[in-house]
C-alpha cells in the first residue's frame, strides 16, 4: 500500500528531473556556449543538488505545518486533489508556494554553480571546460549570463511542469 501511495510522487520527481535537465542543458549550450557533454554534467548536476535541497528542507519545515495545511497538501501531493478548501484560498497558497519555490530553484542553482566553478578552479586547474577556446583563460560562465540562463531554465521548467499539473488536474473534473 504504500509503494501504491508513494508512486505517483517519485514519478512526478522523475518527470521534473527530465524536464529541468533537457532545459537546462538547452540552455547551457546555446545561452552560454558551452560543450554538450559540459551542458549535461552542470545540468545534472544543478538539479540533483536542487531536489536534495528543496526534499532535505521539506522534512525540516513539515513539523512546523499545521494540521489542516498538512493534509492539504498530502492530498495534493498524493492524490491531486485539495483537501476542503476554498478554492480562492487554495489558488493563493498555491500561487504562493509556486513562487517560493521558483526563486529558491533559481538561487540553489546559481549558488551550487558557483560553488562547482570555484571547486573546479581550485582543484582541477587543467579540466578543458574550464578554459576557454582561446589560448588565455576564462570562466566558462559570467554573473549576469548564468542568472539569465538559470532564471530562463527555471521559467521553462515552470511553465512544462504546470501545463502537466493543469492536464492532470483536468481529469479529475
Amino acid at each position: 500500500m504504500f509503494y501504491l501511495i508513494i508512486l505517483p510522487v517519485i514519478i512526478w520527481q522523475s518527470l521534473y528531473l527530465i524536464i529541468a535537465m533537457a532545459w537546462d542543458t538547452f540552455l547551457f549550450y546555446q545561452q552560454l556556449r558551452v560543450g554538450r557533454k559540459i551542458s549535461i554534467e552542470y545540468a545534472r548536476t544543478l538539479n540533483l543538488f536542487n531536489i536534495v535541497i528543496w526534499w532535505i528542507l521539506f522534512f525540516l519545515i513539515r513539523p512546523l505545518i499545521s494540521q489542516p495545511t498538512e493534509l492539504n497538501l498530502i492530498n495534493l501531493l498524493f492524490f491531486s486533489r485539495p483537501f476542503n478548501q476554498e478554492p480562492d484560498r487554495l489558488n493563493m497558497n498555491l500561487f504562493g508556494l509556486f513562487m517560493i519555490i521558483s526563486v529558491g530553484t533559481i538561487a540553489i542553482k546559481f549558488t551550487v554553480m558557483r560553488i562547482l566553478q570555484s571547486l573546479l578552479q581550485n582543484f582541477s586547474p587543467g579540466i578543458p571546460s574550464i578554459a576557454s577556446k582561446n589560448t588565455e583563460y576564462r570562466p566558462i560562465f559570467t554573473f549576469t549570463g548564468e542568472l539569465f540562463t538559470i532564471f530562463l531554465s527555471t521559467l521553462l521548467t515552470n511553465i512544462s511542469i504546470g501545463i502537466l499539473i493543469f492536464l492532470r488536474f483536468l481529469q479529475f473534473f
